[in-house]
């Protein structure tokens, strides 16, 4: 059979394109792509963000705390902790602020700072901060890293004496505050803390080595010298002749204030044959007449010293009747002295 040429009687096919289902699955594909890539491409840049908003944050934590405002403190540095903990600066500013609301749970944050940081102020902090809460057993094992980095160095070896005093190691803590006296860099702290060891000590020769360490430093017109006589005051074994010089030192001195001048009248109230009137007269003469606590304050100043026929003669029962506060000091007194028959009487 001859097979006829294709002419212009052919059948036309015309072309209608893919099936519009198939145009939709390729539309869908092409556009799960384009999301797929555009999350990856976004999410440094939203990483970003949130560390930068971090950081915003913390210092306006910080700035909070300078403020004294606690409450925006802890929630700008909680919402900078939820966003990213892993920037020092972050788990810093939480640590302050927990520092001040809830120091034992401080010391694991600034134990973090530290680990994170490797800046020896930080380690210092955290030391400091185990001290103050009386934690030796963690203050000891992180002076471990301090005596590493910085082993003779004064600053170190005062800390560690500290560290030794707290824990009632006398001789060791001594020896290190001796080197430290020893080196010519000195803080004045130093030299209290010294006083404070030597106080502590069963060695008498050491005790009075620790009393003429004061007694020198106690001509000096700074803070140091008040420092002095505060410890002074309160230094064990202390002779009654040097009393009256003390007192007069302390009362006299540029920076007292009215706590430390009345620290001195408490002074002269030890020595033989003190007129309590006189000292109670120039207790109350320390605060302005308008001063409607100074009743109180003496009273209570008297009672720290036990001396509670004192506080029976200085607020009289129609006085105690008036505010609540001087009523529990007279009642105080009054217990102390075993008054019990009047004490029932006034209640």
């Amino acid at each position: 059979m001859a097979l006829r040429a294709p002419g212009r009687h052919a059948a036309r096919v015309d072309y209608e394109g893919p099936n519009p289902r198939k145009r939709l699955y390729i539309f869908l594909a092409i556009l799960a792509v384009l999301l797929a890539a555009g999350a990856f491409l976004a999410r440094p840049a939203y990483h970003g963000y949130k560390h930068w908003r971090a950081l915003q944050l913390a210092q306006a934590a910080e700035l909070a705390l300078q403020a004294r405002d606690l409450e925006t403190a802890m929630n700008q540095a909680g919402s900078a902790m939820q966003l990213w903990q892993d920037d020092v600066r972050v788990v810093r500013a939480e640590a302050k602020v927990l520092e001040i609301a809830s120091p034992p749970t401080a010391l694991s944050y600034w134990q973090r700072v530290w680990s994170m940081s490797g800046d020896l102020a930080d380690l210092r902090h955290l030391l400091e901060l185990a001290l103050a809460l009386g934690d030796l057993s963690f203050a000891s094992n992180q002076f471990a890293d301090l005596q590493k980095a910085e082993p003779d160095k004064p600053a170190t070896w005062l800390l560690e004496g500290r560290i030794l005093l707290a824990s009632n190691r006398i001789p060791e803590a001594l020896a290190d505050f001796k080197k430290v006296l020893a080196s010519g860099q000195a803080p004045p702290e130093a030299h209290l803390y010294f006083a404070n060891a030597a106080a502590e000590s069963d060695d008498m020769a050491e005790r009075a080595a620790g009393l003429e360490h004061l007694q020198a430093l106690s001509v000096r017109a700074d803070a140091l010298g008040l420092q002095t006589l505060r410890a002074l005051a309160n230094y064990p074994g202390q002779p009654l002749d040097n009393i009256p010089a003390l007192a007069d030192k302390l009362q006299k001195h540029p920076l007292a204030t009215r706590e430390d001048k009345l620290l001195a009248l408490q002074l002269r109230s030890f020595l033989p044959g003190a007129d309590m009137d006189t000292l109670i007269q120039a207790a109350r003469d320390l605060f302005p007449a308008s001063d409607v606590n100074a009743l109180a304050e003496v009273g209570a100043w008297l009672i720290n010293q036990n001396q509670n026929e004192a506080v029976l003669k200085l607020i009289d029962p129609a006085s105690a009747m008036k505010r609540k506060d001087l009523f529990l000091i007279r009642a105080g007194a009054m217990a102390a002295l075993g008054q019990w028959a009047e004490l029932d009487q006034l209640l």
